[in-house]
């Protein structure tokens, strides 16, 4: 127990808990007892809850540019951007290693970055060369991170397989755990799906037994909806269904999109997770500029976990012309501010600029990032001390 002459152990604890990851990554040299303290499994708990609750909304976006040196290490580029003030962080550019990378894929491109999926301040990606693909995790606040091994059935038959993943965190186990769809092209119509588990305490993956009704992943929100289930959005050849899987006991369940009637025949549906609750943003949009100023979108909420009749529509906003093309979110802020990500239209330069949304005043502020031809990706983030138990460093400049 950490405590000194003057303050008992306990109230020590409540204050450091309220300090940032990189105060307390300093404070680990202070002395053993207080490493041993902030290292330990509890107060990792303790302080990510508690900033969780307290600390604002956060995007991770990503850069879209992967630059591989001559010696296969990968580069990328971060900026961290505040959903209070809208001001972004300086770029933070992150350099890693990759496992058993062929050097027939080092010269070649194109190369590219995914941000998958953040739970508890670790973020989830995947850097792509032609079929090669590797997953990775990393913790910006704590600068670690981990390169994961590519699984089996990755390797079986890499050119049919498109993947898909989620990252979860298991409470009974305190473990963090990758789930990964393995779409195999059996034939041009047919996709039979693998599913498989990587878990961070083991650095290895292993196949579940389940047989899914779905055949390919439309969207996903990219955080899980509670620290055991995740959820995507999937389908059939044409129908969507929501797939949940249950972390701990390995369930999946399915359930029905809210019924939206008679919608515009380009909408598309993108899960999220709004103030703690499954949602479902229908977009509709158009090629034609004619017919721009109908672009907008519907939020629908699911108010009780499984249950159809529970969806409500929340929201619907009508977007204009100026908005359109295509449009696409990132996630919710805690305040309620929906965060966009859009395409601005041919007429301007087909520049791609990210934006907040603010659903109450139906408002709009851009960020700083203009990247024409490049979609922007990001994902909702905030800090944490969680580990991932690797020796690579992520090196920020």
């Amino acid at each position: 127990m950490v405590s000194s002459e003057y303050l008992p152990g306990d109230l020590v604890i409540q204050i450091i808990i309220c300090l940032p990851v990189k105060s307390l990554l300093r404070f680990k040299s202070v002395c053993k007892s207080w490493r041993s303290l902030i290292e330990s499994s509890r107060f990792v708990t303790q302080h990510c809850h508690y900033h969780q609750k307290m600390d604002s909304e956060k995007i991770i976006v990503k850069h879209p540019y992967v630059r591989i040196d001559e010696l296969g290490r990968c580069n990328l580029d971060f900026s961290i951007v505040s959903a209070d003030n809208f001001e972004a962080s300086a770029r933070i550019g992150v350099c890693c290693v990759l496992r058993n990378m062929s050097s027939e894929w080092i010269s070649k491109a194109p190369y590219f970055n995914e941000v998958l999926s953040c739970c508890n301040g670790v973020i989830c990606q995947q850097i792509c060369f032609g079929y090669e693909r590797h997953v990775w995790l990393w913790n910006p606040a704590t600068k670690q991170i981990r390169i994961l091994p590519e699984s089996p059935i990755s390797l079986l038959r890499r050119r049919e397989v498109t993947v898909y993943v989620g990252l979860v965190f298991d409470v009974k186990t305190d473990d963090y755990k990758v789930v990964k769809f393995n779409f195999e092209n059996i034939s041009y119509v047919t996709k039979k799906c693998r599913v498989e588990i990587y878990s961070l305490s083991t650095d290895s993956w292993r196949p579940i037994d389940v047989d899914l009704p779905i055949s390919y992943i439309a969207s996903d929100p990219k955080i899980p909806y509670r620290d055991e289930i995740y959820c995507w959005l999937g389908g059939l050849d044409d129908p969507c269904l929501i797939v949940s899987f249950d972390i701990h006991n390995e369930v999946f369940q399915t359930m029905s999109v809210p019924d939206l009637g008679q919608t515009n025949p380009s909408a598309t549906l993108e899960l999220a997770i709004l103030k703690g609750k499954i949602a479902c943003i229908c977009w509709s949009y158009s090629w034609e500029i004619e017919e721009t100023e109908n672009c907008g979108f519907n939020i629908w909420v699911l108010n009780e976990y499984m249950v159809k009749d529970s969806w409500t529509q929340l929201y619907t906003i009508r977007l204009g012309s100026q908005y359109c093309f295509w449009t696409s979110s990132i996630g919710f802020s805690q305040n309620g501010i929906f965060i966009l990500h859009h395409k601005q239209c041919v007429c301007d330069d087909n520049t791609h600029k990210l934006c907040f949304w603010d659903l109450a005043t139906a408002e709009i502020k851009y960020l700083p990032f203009e990247l024409p031809q490049i979609d922007l990706e990001g994902v909702q983030y905030k800090e944490s001390l969680v580990s991932i138990n690797s020796t690579n460093v992520a090196f920020v400049s």
